[in-house]
């Protein structure tokens, strides 16, 4: 399950639980951005687990994502904090994909919540 924690003008965090599917962080996604999107967003996966979502379907996802942001996201950075190194890897893959894909916003997985946001909010670092 993936919820929307906070909603502050410039930084949206999402928190999820449990094991995740790929339609669940599609939706997550598909209501961030029709909640006025922010440039900043903190995916915090740090009590949730993405590793029943098959490779092949992490790649949809990020195809879809990409589609879906065209004309929609605004320029920033979003970071995917994980709990576990599987899920760290994983969640690399879809930062990958996602770049592959063309999508408009600096990616990064974290396996640390405060090095993320730090990540985040950091203007100056390319």
């Amino acid at each position: 399950m993936v919820s929307l924690l906070a909603k502050e003008a410039e930084l949206t965090t999402f928190v999820a639980r449990g094991a995740l599917t790929a339609e669940e962080l599609l939706d997550a996604y598909t209501c961030f951005l029709n909640r006025e999107p922010s440039p900043f967003v903190l995916w915090d996966l740090t009590d949730a687990t993405l590793t029943q979502i098959p490779v092949d379907a992490i790649r949809r996802v990020a195809k879809t994502v990409a589609e879906l942001a065209k004309g929609r996201r605004p320029a920033g950075r979003s970071a995917v904090v994980c709990g576990q190194l599987v899920d760290f890897g994983l969640a690399r893959m879809l930062t990958t994909y996602l770049s592959f894909e063309g999508y408009p916003v600096q990616l990064q997985a974290f396996t640390d919540r405060t090095r993320a946001r730090a990540w985040l909010m950091d203007e100056g670092d390319e």
